[in-house]
C-alpha cells in the first residue's frame, strides 16, 4: 500500500517486492496521476505462498519518469 500527499500531475509510483531467494514476486507501476491529488491511495499484492524470511519492499515515486523519492524497508516473516 502507498499513501501520500501533494502528488503532482503526470507522478506515478513504482513498489517492488522481492522474497528471501531473491525472486521479484511484485514490481508494478501505478497510471499516471491525471491530476494534482492532495492525497493518494494505492493498493498492490498477489495471492502467493509466503516463505519465512526477509523481505525486501521499495517504493518508488517517479516524476516525469525519473525517480524522485525512494523508501527501502525490510519485512521479518517467521513462519
Amino acid at each position: 500500500m502507498v499513501w501520500a500527499i501533494n502528488v503532482r500531475q503526470g507522478d506515478q509510483f513504482r513498489i517492488q517486492i522481492v522474497q528471501p531467494d531473491g525472486t521479484t514476486v511484485l514490481d508494478q507501476r501505478t497510471e499516471l496521476l491525471l491530476r494534482r491529488k492532495a492525497n493518494y491511495l494505492a493498493y498492490s499484492g498477489r495471492c502467493r505462498s509466503i516463505i519465512a524470511g526477509t523481505y525486501s519492499i521499495t517504493i518508488d515515486l517517479v516524476s516525469d519518469g525519473v525517480p524522485e523519492v525512494m523508501t527501502k524497508l525490510a519485512v521479518q516473516v517467521d513462519r
